[in-house]
């Protein structure tokens, strides 16, 4: 993979780390084909990786690029091309849109339109489109392939890793991004490295596993620990760059202020008997010898969504049974519009996001919103327009959607509520306080007094990982809801 000599002329000048990356990413391309950026959130990894292919159309000619990555970060990457690409180099961006047949039909017409130069060309489609593309993707034949947020092939089985390992045997160089931090699970490793270059760790799965991983436990499947971390670590350091934001960048400080909330006694009353009932659920399910991983899970999150303000019952249907925290957020949002501040509000549940926003449209605040259901397209256009228009001073997001966006227009953060995901919550974090952001960060959390909130924030703080600590002492999580004087019995001992 010589190519022709080049000089190349950058666009915009990269930071002294952005050249230590792409100068270990373009010599392991070179000898391996693949290479994954492991950047924190707003140090750049976008632009490293968008330097690469310019550099790679210059030295080969490899001109078809395709980014897969999550729905919101596509419109960033249509940003970050069109500032970063050199002047001396035509391009064209094609962000797959619309429904399945029109991709289909937008990806037909890329394909046989006629070249009369020869343009550097990207297309960007996300995750779930990509897999019902699959076929057509292939028949595009793209000659590097881009994986962002790289973790989403962290399962070897899942469809978007086997799409990815399909496509990485007709691309001639492959990278993945990511600013999640590195896992604690070994095998998650194997997916993003089978990505960039199979000969890493081979092609059999089981090998992999018992290699890198002590099972045991329930049917011999639960993973008791690791092993060969100094072998595996070996491994992946020449396919990979790592830097944390601290070391990248200098950013302004950052305050964390935790507020608590207390509960009606109504609200608490409901609290308490719904923490008494998981308990019993639980200790039921001990006995069948169930796997109780994934039920202490969804107990919590119902105690969750008590704090938050709601409850759904057997049939699915959504009955408000509190106001606190709701009452808390506008409140301090209310003050901070006042004083000509910006916003951003994070959400788990779909159910308090709407509330939120109808309870300021009622004072006619004007909010902005990003969850699940909004389409890439408008995702974009509400970044841009709470970022550049001052009428806008609130942004509220669901957790899980706030990958990859620049809020940056606002210096104050309130959580109110997060999921049982470190990562979610650190990329959360990292919307506001990222390259561009030149005040004192805040980071309001609203926490449910005397309830699992409590438990989940120290966690969160201590950055653990809380579906592991959970199962280490999932009775302790529990606790807080319950005052000891209550009757509990056992559950404490």
């Amino acid at each position: 993979m010589k190519g022709k000599a080049i000089k190349y002329r950058y666009k915009t000048k990269p930071y002294p780390f952005q050249r230590r990356a792409l100068k270990k990413c373009m010599g392991a391309l070179a000898r391996n084909g693949g290479f994954g950026l492991y950047l924190d959130p707003g140090t750049g990894k976008t632009k490293v990786a968008i330097d690469a292919a310019c550099i790679m159309f210059l030295k080969h000619g490899w001109y078809r690029i395709l980014v897969i990555a999550p729905i919101t970060p596509l419109g960033v990457w249509e940003d970050e091309i069109a500032k970063h690409t050199p002047e001396n180099i035509p391009y064209v961006v094609h962000r797959l849109t619309g429904t399945t047949r029109q991709r289909e039909a937008q990806l037909v017409a890329i394909a046989a339109a006629p070249e009369p130069e020869l343009k550097l060309t990207w297309i960007l489609v996300n995750y779930e489109s990509a897999i019902l593309l699959m076929g057509d993707l292939i028949d595009w034949e793209p000659q590097g392939v881009m994986v962002d947020e790289v973790h989403y092939i962290k399962s070897y089985k899942a469809k978007r890793s086997r799409l990815c390992h399909e496509l990485r045997h007709m691309a001639q160089f492959r990278i993945g991004l990511s600013g999640t931090p590195q896992p604690k699970n070994q095998l998650d490793h194997f997916s993003p490295f089978k990505f960039y270059d199979e000969s890493i760790f081979g092609t059999s799965w089981t090998f992999f596993r018992h290699t890198y991983a002590i099972f045991g436990g329930y049917l011999g499947k639960e993973i008791l620990g690791f092993r060969n971390s100094k072998q595996l670590r070996k491994k992946i350091e020449p396919l990979i760059f790592r830097i944390t934001k601290e070391k990248a960048l200098k950013l302004p400080e950052k305050v964390y202020q935790y507020i608590p909330i207390d509960l009606l006694p109504s609200t608490r009353r409901i609290y308490d008997e719904m923490a008494r009932d998981a308990i019993a659920y639980i200790e039921e399910s001990q006995k069948d010898k169930v796997a109780i991983g994934q039920i202490v899970l969804t107990q919590l999150m119902r105690l969750q969504q008590i704090t938050s303000g709601f409850v759904k019952d057997v049939m699915g249907t959504i009955h408000q049974v509190g106001s606190e925290k709701l009452d808390a957020s506008v409140e301090l949002v209310g003050d901070l519009v006042e004083n000509g501040q910006k916003v951003v509000i994070v959400c788990t549940f779909l159910w308090e996001l709407m509330e939120l926003r109808k309870r300021f449209r009622a004072k006619s605040m004007e909010v902005l919103t990003i969850y699940g259901d909004v389409p890439g397209e408008l995702r974009d256009k509400k970044r841009k327009v709470f970022q550049s228009n001052p009428r806008y001073q609130i942004m509220i997001i669901q957790i899980a959607s706030a990958l990859g966006i620049d809020l940056t227009a606002a210096s104050t953060m309130i959580f109110q509520s997060v999921d049982y995901r470190l990562d979610h919550y650190i990329q959360s974090c990292d919307r506001i306080h990222r390259h561009g952001q030149t005040q004192k960060v805040t980071y309001l959390h609203l926490v449910g007094r005397g309830t699992v909130d409590d438990r989940v924030y120290q966690a969160l703080a201590a950055k653990q990982n809380l579906s592991d600590l959970v199962l280490d002492s999932w009775r302790d999580w529990f606790m807080p809801g319950i005052p000891r004087s209550a009757g509990t019995g056992n559950h404490y001992k």
